[in-house]
């Protein structure tokens, strides 16, 4: 099954439901800060779900309604400016 990252990392019980025939939908919805310009210079995205993914790592539960700007805050403070650079073409 192709495409199953973002799915799993708001609800990492996604595949398990798909396969057990449960009617489960994917939670995915665009991140936005709800400034057009910042959304288009941070990699909102990337950060956001990174997040969550480290959370699942220390045992916590994503957090789906988690505001995408904590999560770029976090990074900054993680990586520093780093954020900023483009990985992708």
């Amino acid at each position: 099954i192709i495409g199953l990252a973002r799915s799993l990392a708001i609800n990492p019980d996604f595949a398990k439901d798909l396969l057990l025939g449960k009617n489960t939908r994917s939670a995915v919805q665009k991140l936005t800060t709800g400034f057009k310009t910042l959304d288009k210079i941070l990699p909102l995205e990337i950060s956001w779900y990174t997040n969550q993914l480290h959370r699942m790592g220390k045992g916590l539960k994503p957090k789906p309604k988690q505001h995408p700007t904590i999560s770029i805050l976090k990074s900054l403070c993680t990586i520093g400016l780093q954020i900023m650079q483009r990985t992708r073409a």
